[in-house]
């Protein structure tokens, strides 16, 4: 009778039950359930047909201990009191079949029908109740643990809401920043208008963006903060509330900026030790806790590249070490290209002098980092040293980071700029200074005289043109090497080689003038022996003009006085040295008028002829006429031809005074033809010798007057001719 009640009950109730989106189950004293609508089935996870198998007590485990219900409602009859239960609210977890938990909010109310007690139970699914109640809590937790600050402005940019993290970073109390405007948080400088335009302008596009802000930390000194804005708007576009988040970018502000100003300083070509020195300085502004150095490491010894407020004694203990491990942490960091981390000198036992240095001006740790080229070569290390011990925080890593790189770029143009002023200053072939390298030297001479005196000789090779003209060019310069390498044999101590161009090569001494002239009587005894040119033999002599400056000379006329001294050499027939005396730049003033006075002479055919017969020895008879140049300046008076042919012969002018006295000859003899024979051919040859050059002149009287020599007149042969203009001397043989 009972079962068929219950399952008249059920179905009066299921109609209205299966309609309502709660859970509604109905179970007996014993805790079975007996009825459950289609949202309890899809709560509790069970198959509808099995209904049989749902317990309360398994559904509700924690829930039931808690209320006192024993196991009863596992199955066992139920305690004394039970239908006491009248209606109860609670939260609870419900125990889906799948072993899952699930939040309810759980209705219950016991039930007598006709005479038989029922628990009807109504469930409430608090899934998404949790989950925001849960969310806000994380919300809650991040806004307040986090150290970005978070705002949150009203729709007039009042900050209605801070948490701890902007109270430290400004400084300010949120009693203080509540109601307050947006603008409070600007640090009163003049782009603060430009600020709060920029702000209001980007809220204008309704989406969110970022905003670098400038302001004052706690004690008033610069922060920069970036603010990320998103602005909420209501279902009906209103502008609700928005929030702000605040970053601390001031250190990623004073890197950009050192990094600019260091990259600014590498392109205007600042010396490598005002770049280094500066950078040092401004990683002391933004780290006021340590102390910058750069040590670099010159021929493996060390040297101060740069540094800021570090006492002179501590650079000057460290100057000159051997970049090694006996150098410091600086000479370590160099010498096994990994960085050293000294937390405490005190708790340091390697370099005793050197920590007591750094201790004796109140610096206590240090740290150093190699500076690596992109070549792998370490050429310095970068070091912070510290007033405290510890080791090296986050901040200080991102400097030397940043600064390290700089410091490998400052290093290595200032190399490239060595290596291309190297290039410019020297020779390609010999790697010798050259002559630009030569004339830099003899300026900064003028401008600092020298302590002692400076000699300079001058080497000049005889002949080596016409050793290019046999050898080759290759080959040439393969003798030009040799002849290098045995010069820088033959100097000694601070004298410098020089080639200047060609052939010719400087040297720069200090010695003295007995020790000059054995340097030069060793470089010719060097010359003596013949040089070997891929397996040619090939014998060279050399000239020296030397110069030595004396207190009250120019040193600019030293290479002038050695190059009149090297003349001077030549002239004495080559193969030795010449010492420079004042006498000689008399001789070389007679040498430039002379040329320049001939020129004209010849120019102007004022040179006459005197005319030297020749005897026939064996007959008697005269030969022929030998016809010689004489010269009578009007400035110069009568010049002897000992003076103006060898001029004229080192000035190439000889060519030109033999064809000058041959073409007179010729114009007589012309003249002569033409009275004598009265031909025309020699008329109209007369009249070119007047209007053509005289080569010209000659080769075409030989021409017209081929048939004189039937005629019995005079004859010359050009193969005759270019030997005897090259005497400077014009002869004309009778012939018939």
């Amino acid at each position: 009778m009972k079962d068929i009640t219950m399952t008249d009950i059920t179905r009066i109730a299921s109609s209205l039950l299966e309609k309502l989106p709660l859970a509604v189950m109905m179970a007996d004293v014993s805790g079975r359930v007996v009825y459950a609508n289609r949202q309890a089935i899809i709560l509790t996870g069970h198959d509808p047909a099995n209904q049989e198998e749902i317990w309360l007590g398994r559904l509700f485990p924690e829930q039931m201990q808690h209320a006192n219900i024993p196991a009863a409602w596992e199955g066992t009859p139920p305690p004394p009191g039970l239908s006491g239960i009248t209606r109860q609210e609670s939260c609870a977890t419900l125990r889906r079949r799948d072993g899952l938990g699930l939040p309810v909010r759980l209705w219950r109310e016991s039930v007598d029908w006709d005479g038989t007690l029922h628990e009807l139970i109504a469930l409430q699914d608090r899934t998404q109740e949790e989950q925001a109640r849960e969310d806000a809590a994380i919300s809650a937790l991040i806004m307040q643990a986090t150290d970005r600050g978070i705002l949150l402005l009203d729709p007039q940019y009042r900050i209605t809401h801070a948490n701890r993290a902007v109270t430290s970073l400004l400084g300010m109390q949120p009693d203080a920043l509540r109601n307050a405007p947006f603008g409070a948080l600007l640090s009163g400088a003049e782009r603060d208008i430009e600020t709060l335009r920029q702000f209001r302008q980007n809220l204008a596009h309704r989406i969110g963006f970022e905003l670098d802000v400038h302001t004052r930390g706690p004690q008033g000194t610069d922060l920069w903060l970036r603010c990320a804005v998103t602005p909420h708007f209501s279902a009906e576009g209103e502008l609700t509330d928005i929030i702000v988040i605040l970053h601390d970018i001031t250190h990623d502000r004073q890197l950009r900026d050192l990094q600019r100003d260091v990259v600014e300083a590498l392109t205007d070509q600042f010396s490598l030790r005002e770049m280094l020195d500066f950078m040092c300085r401004r990683i002391e502004l933004i780290a006021p806790d340590c102390m910058a150095v750069v040590m670099l490491s010159t021929g493996a010894v060390l040297c101060t590249g740069g540094h800021g407020g570090m006492p002179m004694p501590v650079l000057q203990a460290f100057e000159g070490l051997e970049a090694s491990m006996a150098g410091g942490a600086c000479g370590t960091a160099i010498t096994t290209a990994e960085e050293v981390v000294i937390p405490d000198f005190n708790q340091e036992t390697r370099w005793p002098v050197l920590r007591s240095v750094a201790g004796q001006h109140g610096l206590a740790a240090e740290w150093a980092v190699p500076i690596i080229l992109r070549n792998g070569d370490v050429a310095g290390s970068f070091s912070l040293y510290f007033r405290k011990p510890g080791k090296p925080d986050r901040w200080h890593r991102r400097i030397v980071n940043a600064c390290v790189h700089l410091a490998m770029l400052a290093v290595e143009q200032q190399r490239s700029r060595e290596s291309i002023i190297r290039l410019s200053y020297t020779d390609r072939l010999t790697s010798l200074p050259n002559r630009t390298w030569l004339n830099r030297r003899m300026a900064e001479l003028t401008a600092r005289p020298p302590a002692v005196p400076l000699s300079v000789l001058i080497i000049d090779l005889d002949r080596f043109r016409k050793i290019v003209q046999a050898l080759g060019q290759g080959r040439a310069d393969q003798l030009l090497l040799e002849f290098a390498s045995r010069l820088r044999q033959g100097i000694v101590g601070r004298d410098v080689l020089i080639r200047t161009e060609g052939d010719e090569f400087v040297v720069l001494t200090e010695e003295s003038s007995a020790d000059i002239t054995l340097l030069a009587e060793r470089i010719i005894h060097n010359l003596e022996e013949p040089f070997s040119v891929d397996g040619i033999p090939v014998s060279i002599s050399g000239s020296i003009g030397i110069c030595t400056h004396d207190d009250g000379h120019d040193v600019e006329e030293l290479l002038h006085q050695a190059y009149t001294a090297l003349a001077q050499a030549k002239k004495a027939g080559r193969c030795c040295y010449r010492f420079f005396h004042p006498s000689m730049n008399r001789q070389a003033d007679d040498h430039v008028i002379l040329a320049s006075a001939l020129r004209e002479a010849i120019a102007d055919n004022r040179l006459t002829l005197v005319y030297q017969p020749q005897i026939d020895l064996r007959t008697g008879e005269l030969h022929g006429v030998e016809a010689l140049s004489r010269w009578n300046d009007p400035v110069l008076g009568m010049v002897s031809p000992g003076r103006f042919i060898p001029v004229a012969e080192e000035t190439g002018q000889i060519r030109e005074l033999g064809l000058c006295g041959l073409v007179t000859v010729l114009c007589r003899s012309s003249e002569r033809f033409k009275l004598v024979s009265g031909d025309r051919r020699n008329h109209e040859a007369y009249g070119r010798f007047q209007a053509r050059g005289r080569k010209d002149c000659v080769e075409q009287w030989v021409v017209t007057h081929a048939c004189c020599g039937r005629s019995g007149y005079w004859q010359i042969h050009s193969g005759e001719m270019d030997s005897e203009l090259s005497s400077g001397r014009a002869g004309i043989r009778a012939s018939g």
